[in-house]
């Protein structure tokens, strides 16, 4: 028989928020929130399974295991104080857990839980200084899963604003794991609903950092002008304040407005992200996609110098970056030497700039290069004329970017 949480299971499988849904199908947000988490169970009628299959696209069946007896039937007849193991055991702690949110404080947070909310998006934001995007994300998903059920249930004003902060933030660190992976129309879709719960929670620091979010998912699609706009609207929301939403803005504009060709706009963004990166203090300094730092402004002034093809300015910002990064930061020293990589090949050196990116490349694993990495470095290959194409080091490159990551390769 299917069940609220069955519903609710192919709807987040298929990435479908709680509100799109109900107004695609003409039900009510709250009335769906009770009916998923088994509040309402009798409302799972035919009807209302025909919706959900015909928007989702599915076939909605119930959760069983692999000899088609109902997991939670199974879970109920195990010998008592022997537990069940596998998807049976957590479906069904699940379904109790939910059911004792319901019961204590209809599922209003304590204090304890709120803050671990806050520390939890907090370690993402590090994670993404040092994890492969791919593991990361599958996390991610999960926590964003818990995190929308558990807005979905009463909470005093105060918690429910907090909780849409961190909600903002946990979209945010999911459209930058999306773009790691050239994943940018999903990616600028979370920036979107990222900016949507910044804007409800009306948190200036956030309303920017989640802008410029959106705006690098539009510097990497391609979209500069659109990527322009946002940037300069993230800085904008934030009234120039110190915060690492207005330096990541302003680098990104500069990285856009020197991908078009224009210097003197390059050089006075970033004037105004390193302005800015003098006025942050403690936190807000640390290595994370909450923070700002010499390295990621220095990786910056590097990327741009390298568009507007200043060799000499990009690789005295490159050298400094270099120094300054961590090993494992391993994403942006691959792309600060694969902008040195661009360098060399503007300057003719086109041997020594193939053989930078080979063993770039080289000393990833497969995970860890695949999305951003590897994107960079074919367009770094086709930027090649087509007479060096044939060298060794080249062909090196190019069988390289024609292999295929291995299944299972762990970052």
């Amino acid at each position: 028989m299917i069940a609220g949480h069955d519903l609710r299971r192919v709807r987040l499988e298929n990435g479908v928020g709680l509100g799109k849904l109900a107004a695609m199908i003409g039900r009510t947000k709250g009335h769906l929130s009770k009916v998923e988490r088994g509040v309402e169970e009798r409302a799972v009628t035919p009807a209302l399974v025909r919706d959900y299959e015909r928007v989702l696209n599915v076939k909605v069946s119930a959760t069983r295991n692999s000899d088609s007896t109902d997991a939670t039937q199974k879970a109920e007849n195990a010998e008592p104080g022997v537990p069940s193991t596998g998807t049976e055991a957590v479906a069904r702690l699940r379904s109790m857990r939910e059911g004792l949110d319901r019961v204590v404080g209809g599922g209003a947070m304590s204090e304890a839980n709120l803050a671990d909310w806050e520390r939890t998006v907090t370690r993402y934001a590090a994670a993404t200084r040092h994890r492969s995007s791919g593991p990361l994300l599958n996390e991610l998903i999960g926590d964003f899963a818990e995190l929308e059920r558990r807005l979905s249930l009463r909470q005093p004003l105060s918690a429910m604003r907090r909780l849409t902060i961190v909600t903002a933030q946990m979209a945010g660190l999911i459209s930058l794991t999306l773009l790691k992976l050239n994943e940018f129309a999903e990616s600028r879709h979370w920036a979107r609903s990222a900016r949507v719960a910044a804007d409800e929670a009306g948190e200036p620091t956030v309303q920017s950092w989640v802008r410029a979010q959106e705006a690098y998912a539009h510097y990497y699609s391609g979209s500069l002008s659109a990527a322009i706009s946002v940037a300069e609207e993230a800085q904008a929301i934030a009234a120039r304040r110190p915060c690492v939403g207005v330096a990541l803005a302003a680098a990104l504009e500069a990285r856009a407005q020197a991908a078009l060709g224009r210097p003197d706009e390059t050089r006075a963004a970033l004037r105004r992200a390193r302005e800015t990166l003098a006025r942050l203090q403690g936190e807000s300094l640390v290595p994370s996609a909450f923070g700002y730092n010499e390295a990621q402004l220095s990786f910056h002034e590097g990327n741009a110098f390298t568009h507007l093809h200043d060799v000499a300015a990009a690789w005295r910002a490159q050298q400094r970056a270099l120094a300054l990064y961590p090993g494992s930061d391993f994403m942006d020293r691959a792309l600060i030497r694969l902008d040195r990589a661009s360098c060399l090949a503007h300057h003719g050196d086109v041997d020594a700039a193939t053989r930078q990116a080979v063993q770039t490349l080289a000393e990833l694993t497969g995970q860890q290069r695949a999305g951003l990495i590897e994107n960079r470095s074919r367009q770094l290959f086709y930027e090649l004329p087509q007479k060096h194409r044939a060298r060794p080091a080249a062909r090196e490159l190019q069988e390289i970017l024609m292999t295929k990551t291995e299944q299972g390769e762990t970052g």
